[in-house]
């Protein structure tokens, strides 16, 4: 993951939990209230999007990593 991604991440993260604090102050069924809740839904889904990416990124290894673990690549015998 790009150092601006990982960034843009943790922005997502906090302004999620700015969003969800600042829901707690506004009355059901209000404007405020219905725009924050559409605001939160989209940003759940945006901070989603990132564990998603960060955790594939995570799991990819290279084909020199699974050597060094001791995996042997596909077709190849070992001697």
């Amino acid at each position: 993951m790009t150092f601006d991604l990982e960034e843009d991440f943790e922005n997502e993260r906090w302004r999620l939990l700015a969003l969800v604090d600042w829901r707690k102050s506004l009355r059901d069924g209000s404007q405020g209230a219905i725009k924050t809740d559409l605001e939160i839904v989209a940003t759940r889904e945006l901070v989603r999007s990132y564990e998603t990416r960060k955790g594939l990124w995570s799991r990819k290894v290279s084909p020199r990593g699974r050597q060094r673990q001791g995996e042997s690549r596909p077709g190849v015998s070992e001697a």
